[in-house]
């Protein structure tokens, strides 16, 4: 591991890839917008996670939407670009998620002058901790409905927040703030909707030992490395990053498991060769339900959350977004594959192939015969969730989900 990939404050989440954070610099638009990307995930299921930077031109500077681990080669791409366009102004917390947010105290004590800003409902357990006692900096702001900066309004910079929503809003709310870049038509979104790629990104192909991981039907499968193989590898790790476990996969016994374990020629990938499950001769099916380069809501967010607040909260703020910045040309999500060209339409029809149009709009009795194709997870792959969603309102962890016509 190169010394400027270190992240030294893997602890305090130890998930992958630990310690090691490489970091991939892409030029969306030439001078004016780029992603850094690093990879992130449990176990071997990892995805890319971005920090989506942008150079002002009103005055000089850059915009950070989603920080990412400031490692010393993260900074030095950033400092690289500072050079050349201004110092950090601006760095935006746009989520609650604990998997974004814990970069951002380590990542902003790095730019001083900058002006911190996070979405509403931020919470820590057990107990609730202010944000400076988490290590952010003194001068950190709430993005609220009507504190858009002058400077941003001049900029073309804009916003839109959707939550906190949650049955208890002080602990463990969702809540997500999705911003617009009028002069270059560029939506940022965190974890809201996603496009799969039908290969691995670069970030997660650079170490093919978790695609190697995935490759295999089940414990007993020879090791494979070929293209074929990490490619089957990559399109399997995504449904596990989606879905936790689909219908592309039967769980083994754990008496088998064991005992296939003890046999696997390929112990050497970690895990001392155990792979509880095998997948299905017709796994693929999952992936392809998904593929065509569109938006689709994220599965976990879909079934666990937001269908639970589809008229008070998720429509309105759907709606608000595609009236306020119809000319939409690409959207960055912070996870799997960006930029993903798309338009206000593709947006919305990401959410109505998830939940059916609202019951307000003229459409909802017959949007079944006029919603666009795209990505749509398949219902069997959604099951699981579902089962999860039960028992969880069962429990009296979580409200009910709204019934959708």
């Amino acid at each position: 591991m190169a010394p400027e990939q270190r992240w030294n404050f893997w602890p305090a989440l130890p998930i992958a890839p630990y310690e090691r954070r490489l970091t991939k610099r892409y030029e969306v638009v030439a001078g004016e917008l780029w992603n850094f990307e690093q990879k992130q995930g449990i176990l071997y299921i990892h995805v890319p996670i971005r920090m989506t930077v942008y150079r002002m031109t009103t005055q000089r500077g850059l915009f950070v939407y989603a920080p990412v681990a400031p490692t010393a080669e993260c900074l030095r791409l950033l400092r690289e670009l500072e050079e050349k366009y201004g110092e950090v102004r601006h760095i935006v917390l746009p989520t609650v998620a604990v998997e974004h947010k814990y970069f951002v105290g380590p990542f902003s004590q790095n730019f001083r002058s900058a002006q911190v800003w996070v979405c509403p409902g931020q919470f820590s357990v057990p107990l609730q901790l202010p944000l400076q006692l988490l290590g952010f900096p003194g001068n950190v702001k709430t993005l609220t409905a009507d504190s858009l900066p002058q400077e941003w309004q001049d900029e073309g910079l804009d916003f839109r927040i959707l939550g906190p929503v949650g049955k208890d809003l002080s602990n463990g709310p969702f809540a997500e703030v999705a911003f617009y870049i009028r002069r270059l038509r560029t939506m940022l979104v965190t974890d809201l909707v996603v496009s799969v790629p039908d290969e691995a990104p670069e970030i997660v192909a650079e170490e093919p030992r978790a695609l190697a991981f995935h490759a295999r039907d089940d414990a007993l499968a020879p090791l494979e490395t070929t293209p074929e193989a990490l490619l089957r590898g990559w399109r399997r790790m995504a449904l596990f990053a989606l879905f936790f476990q689909s219908s592309a996969i039967d769980p083994e016994p754990v008496s088998k498991a064991l005992g296939d374990a003890w046999k696997s020629e390929a112990k050497d990938l970690g895990w001392a060769g155990l792979l509880p499950w095998r997948f299905r001769s017709d796994w693929k099916k999952s992936f392809d339900a998904l593929r065509g380069g569109g938006l689709f809501v994220a599965p976990i967010l879909s079934e666990l959350i937001l269908n639970r607040y589809l008229t008070s909260d998720v429509w309105p703020f759907v709606e608000d977004t595609v009236r306020s910045w119809p000319d939409i040309e690409r959207i960055i999500p912070a996870h799997f594959d960006a930029p993903v060209a798309a338009t206000a339409k593709d947006w919305r029809d990401a959410f109505c192939r998830a939940f059916g149009e609202p019951d307000q709009s003229p459409f909802s009795q017959i949007s079944g015969l006029f919603r666009a194709p795209g990505p749509k997870p398949l219902e069997a792959d959604l099951q699981y969730l579902r089962n999860i969603s039960k028992s969880l309102v069962k429990a009296g962890v979580t409200d009910p989900p709204e019934r959708i016509r």
